[in-house]
């Protein structure tokens, strides 16, 4: 498909704009060797308004390939976070030697992981998917998180659109719906995300602050009557303690004391405390309705508790099996 350039406006794509949108300008850059899967992924972040710098699609590498690709942004100041669709690389040396000195958040779908998708990779590219194990042990030199799928390849430009990744596995939930939590925490285990329980002296001052009822613990609940000013003292309290790295924000709409001035507060915290907030909403109308408030803040909302630990997973870098 060639190049979609959103800092030079170069677009050599020739799917017109009334079928698939095109992205607004962002800090992402795309590479993909296959056509579709990237424009498919163009289409959902416009709708969503997830911007990229550059996505590259370079089908059969003639004359382009990863590592090229890997080398131009290393000094692309436009660019962050790299997410690459791969199904075969020629050279692995080179590869893992670009990603070393890209200098960016990288993160790799590979495909072509079984028999029926090798086959199927060298029908579509003629690429030679080779044994995963070795892409795996490659990715892991290379420092690249490895990504499981399409789904996993969208939540990873979610959260590396607005969140920045960070070494470390430990999280703190925090709820106004215990039975919720307890769901999250399990799912946070199956991915070996950990959660430490409070620190003694961060549970005597939220103990203090916080009525008797609510469950002070890790998951945090503070049930229905929850308000705005205890998720964000009780995420400020828990949050500027080195323990944690990432927080998972479990929010309910149902409490009546929870306001539209929450999603901004919840932000502009996450931003002065310099740690990632990774927002969960399930829901039906007025869910949906609270969660459009945070589009325009630029930070994504996950409506399942499935999506919202898999975007913690891709931000955590140091992970169980990864």
């Amino acid at each position: 498909m060639g190049i979609y350039d959103t800092i030079s406006g170069l677009d050599t794509l020739f799917i017109p704009y009334d079928r698939v949108d095109r992205p607004p300008k962002g800090r992402l850059a795309i590479l993909s060797q296959s056509g579709s899967f990237a424009l498919t992924a163009m289409d959902v972040l416009a709708r969503e308004g997830i911007g990229v710098s550059r996505m590259v699609s370079y089908g059969n590498k003639i004359d382009v390939d990863e590592a090229d690709c890997l080398d131009f942004l290393r000094d692309d100041d436009n660019t962050d976070a790299v997410i690459m669709y791969i199904e075969g690389i020629d050279d692995g040396r080179r590869f893992v030697e670009s990603a070393k000195r890209c200098g960016k958040h990288l993160f790799a779908i590979k495909v072509g992981r079984r028999e029926a998708g090798r086959r199927a990779t060298s029908l579509h590219t003629g690429s030679i998917a080779g044994r995963y194990e070795l892409y795996r042990a490659a990715f892991r030199e290379a420092g690249i998180t490895e990504l499981s799928g399409f789904e996993e390849f969208l939540d990873a430009c979610r959260v590396v659109h607005r969140l920045n990744p960070t070494s470390g596995n430990r999280v703190m939930i925090v709820t106004d719906g215990g039975g919720m939590g307890v769901s999250v925490a399990d799912m946070c285990a199956d991915v070996g995300l950990q959660l430490p329980q409070l620190p003694d002296d961060v549970r005597r001052e939220l103990e203090d602050m916080l009525p008797p009822y609510f469950t002070i613990s890790n998951p945090l609940d503070l049930t229905g009557n929850a308000t705005d000013e205890w998720y964000l003292a009780s995420l400020e309290k828990t949050m500027t303690h080195e323990l944690y790295q990432a927080a998972i924000v479990l929010l309910l709409w149902g409490p009546p004391a929870l306001t539209e001035a929450l999603p901004a507060k919840l932000c502009e915290l996450s931003d002065r405390i310099g740690k990632p907030f990774v927002i969960c909403s399930p829901g039906g109308r007025f869910t949906e309705k609270m969660s459009a408030i945070f589009e325009p803040l630029g930070m994504p909302v996950f409506s399942t508790p499935e999506a919202a630990v898999r975007a913690a997973s891709i931000i955590l870098k140091e992970r169980k099996g990864r």
